[in-house]
């Protein structure tokens, strides 16, 4: 890994959003966030953004308590090329209803790519000469915007009509870094006409060659993710070259949701495939990921690739009076299997089965303390458990001798 230049270092929340106040530090390398639907992964990740680059993607934040007494802040610690630390705050101004940065005037010297969930795409450059970051579409990202773009189709046809290797021999290795465990490689075939007559480029599936616009949500979401590490690099030389200036070699990859669109097999690999990807860009590259995930298999997955040193695990979840969100840093334990991810501190499942079986097997223990338990319950429960156990779970050969010495005719 290259050195950690151009990183969020840490930002620290006050009065704002969810949060009274919650602080977070984040590694140079690898950052995944986990907790519950609705209570701030994604406003995390939306200050993280706003503190790296001083601007919103959408909405802006809001303060949580809009009083005098109380400010509403974003800290933050970004680290430069050269080790430099840059140390700020953004704050809420009430008067105008808009956010104002404080100390270091300015963001990350670099690149940040932020995948949305709702499969928005924001970018932002600190060479671009400009005060807003591109924010595109799905549709944009592969048509082009006019701006930032001409469309990951048109590049992609011109980048595979160049003589030389680069960018289309980084945006392969990427590809490949990526691909979905059971269809092969991401490999571009070469482009033929669609249906409606328009050159289209192409991925070479086992049973065909297939336009890429053929290909499936999950499919073109990394191909999109891809694509636009490899565009934001491209640009971040060009743009160096025109200023006369060395490209910095910090690149912040944020990802919502990164399960969501791909199979349970790919959730088991795409992390450690993107952890490949800074390997393909350059031999300085230095990328710092920070993602949020609800999967179970991307905390496996994960097992294989964590580093102690360099990345970090946070869970964001409510006080104990459930009126303010923090955000604290786990252990992470090789839980092995998903059951038992589930069952850890990470997810909080009592147990890792339905609802319903999960009552039935509760109910089926609170019998088997009783002394002398109703041998009509225990029919009762046992009927409950087939209705809902799995044949083969673990709890049926203890519940079978319980039930056949209490009555129950199983």
């Amino acid at each position: 890994m290259g050195i950690d230049s151009g990183i969020l270092k840490k930002i620290e929340l006050e009065n704002i959003g969810p949060t009274d106040k919650t602080e977070i530090s984040f590694a140079p390398r690898l950052n995944i966030i986990t907790g519950d639907n609705g209570i701030g992964k994604t406003f995390l990740m939306n200050c993280s953004w706003k503190a790296l680059t001083d601007t919103w993607t959408y909405n802006s934040a809001f303060p949580k308590y809009k009083t005098d007494e109380k400010e509403s802040s974003i800290g933050y610690v970004i680290k430069a090329n050269g080790n430099s630390l840059f140390a700020g705050k953004i704050i809420y101004d009430a008067k105008t209803s808009s956010w104002k940065r404080r100390g270091a005037d300015k963001g990350i010297a670099g690149t940040v790519i932020y995948s949305l969930v709702d499969n928005c795409y924001a970018i932002w450059d600190s060479n671009a000469k400009t005060e807003k970051a591109d924010i595109l579409s799905s549709r944009q990202v592969w048509d082009g915007d006019g701006r930032f773009t001409e469309g990951l189709i048109a590049d992609w046809l011109k980048w595979q009509n160049e003589p030389q290797k680069y960018p289309f021999g980084v945006f392969k290795d990427v590809l490949k870094a990526v691909s979905p465990p059971d269809m092969g490689e991401l490999c571009p075939g070469e482009p033929v006409l669609d249906a409606d007559g328009v050159l289209m480029p192409t991925r070479e599936f086992p049973y065909a060659t297939v336009p890429i616009t053929y290909s499936s949500a999950g499919i073109r979401r990394i191909v999109t993710l891809a694509y636009l590490i490899v565009k934001t690099w491209d640009r971040h030389i060009a743009l160096c070259r025109e200023n006369g200036t060395s490209p910095d070699t910090g690149m912040v990859v944020m990802i919502d949701e990164i399960e969501a669109h791909i199979h349970p097999k790919w959730q088991r690999t795409i992390l450690g495939a993107l952890m490949k990807i800074q390997n393909s860009l350059s031999e300085n590259a230095c990328v710092q990921f920070i993602i949020s995930t609800h999967s179970p298999l991307v905390l496996a997955s994960a097992e294989a690739v964590f580093d102690d040193d360099e990345d970090k695990l946070f869970k964001v979840k409510l006080s104990d009076d459930r009126k303010n969100a923090v955000v604290r840093e786990e252990d992470f334990i090789k839980y092995g299997q998903i059951n038992a991810w589930l069952t850890s501190p990470i997810f909080d499942l009592t147990q890792a089965r339905s609802i319903e079986a999960e009552k039935a097997v509760e109910e089926a223990k609170r019998l088997q303390l009783e002394d002398d338990p109703s041998p009509l319950e225990v029919q009762k429960a046992h009927e409950n458990l087939l209705k809902y156990l799995s044949q083969t779970d673990p709890f049926w050969p203890r519940w079978i001798y319980f039930a056949q010495n209490n009555g129950s005719d199983v």
